[in-house]
């Protein structure tokens, strides 16, 4: 594994190399999509999104990455990672997130997507990322259920009860 992350303590696998550099592995699509180089990158972002709602996630993942390889962006690697948990590659769409999460690390949206990934996977910190996402932007609906269903799952019905309110008012 080469450690050109320029991160100390970074993620040492070839395959968790920084979504930024051109030649990651998790950014390099199978197949080849090309990239027009009249592309604006709102168009690209545009076509990612459709085809990511119509369902087409390999399609919009491919498009994703190729377009990321060339031209970095945070919605991008949003959507992959989006698109990752859509195929159930989870490990993926965490290191996508976690490195999102160091450049972006007050994002509830993040910790709290974190969260959802990491209970696909039965992982018992995904509680702590819900917490944190909650904390971040206590209105975030999404971290809220997830730390709600965590509370009530582990019977602690008192903690719950105020964090079920804030999910009906």
């Amino acid at each position: 594994a080469s450690d050109h992350l320029g991160k100390p303590g970074g993620i040492e696998s070839e395959r968790f190399r920084h979504p930024q550099d051109a030649h990651c592995p998790i950014l390099s699509p199978p197949r080849r999509v090309r990239i027009m180089t009249g592309d604006s990158l709102e168009n690209i972002r545009r076509e990612s999104f459709r085809l990511f709602e119509e369902g087409k996630y390999t399609e919009s993942l491919d498009l994703c990455r190729a377009a990321g390889t060339a031209r970095p962006d945070p919605q991008l690697a949003i959507l992959a990672a989006r698109n990752l948990f859509n195929l159930r590659r989870f490990d993926e769409a965490e290191a996508y997130v976690r490195d999102m999460i160091r450049t972006m690390p007050e994002s509830s949206y993040l910790h709290s997507f974190l969260g959802r990934i990491l209970e696909e996977r039965n992982d018992d910190t995904a509680v702590s990322e819900h917490a944190r996402a909650v904390l971040l932007d206590p209105t975030n609906q999404e971290a809220l259920r997830g730390y709600a269903a965590y509370l009530v799952a582990a019977g602690d019905h008192r903690m719950a009860v105020p964090v079920l309110r804030k999910l009906v008012a």
